[in-house]
């Protein structure tokens, strides 16, 4: 708990905003991430480069803006992961129930909801191993780009 007197309640949780998110890094990990397991698992039959072309705007989208809040509350941890997997458990519904409705608006059937059952249980998997490589590589950026150089005492300036 933190104790703030300045506060109309003193006695409030914890500041909610414990790492400020680098914008940069942010963004070309959200783009490699996907990339990355596409190159690393295309030989299996390309599904994991068809996984970037299915899950890409869910990832992009819901992805995105779980894993930004995430990092905000908690910083770069296991936490992002989670955040990938709850943001395809709610974006992919969402997003396959609009494109179905939109391509085909009379074609309301049982199978609509085996083609979300299929894109979110296909999702979790690849939004699970997205998530990961997001984490380890914003936590590489982040740490490269905040890396401060050693200067020697010989050096002027």
């Amino acid at each position: 708990m933190h104790i703030d007197p300045d506060h109309p309640n003193p006695v409030s949780p914890e500041p909610k905003n414990t790492h400020k998110v680098d914008v940069v890094s942010f963004v070309i990990s959200l783009m490699l991430a996907p990339l990355v397991i596409a190159l690393l698992g295309f030989w299996l039959a390309l599904i994991p480069v068809f996984a970037v072309l299915f899950g890409g705007v869910p990832w992009l989208s819901f992805g995105a803006w779980f894993l930004w809040l995430s990092l905000k509350r908690h910083g770069p941890g296991p936490m992002l992961i989670g955040a990938a997997l709850l943001a395809n458990l709610i974006g992919t519904p969402i997003l396959t129930f609009l494109f179905m409705v939109i391509s085909d608006p009379t074609g309301f059937t049982h199978e609509l909801w085996d083609v979300i059952a299929f894109m979110v249980g296909f999702g979790i998997v690849f939004s699970g191993l997205w998530g990961t490589v997001f984490m380890y590589l914003y936590k590489w950026f982040y740490r490269t780009k905040n890396r401060r150089t050693v200067t020697s005492p010989n050096q002027v300036g």
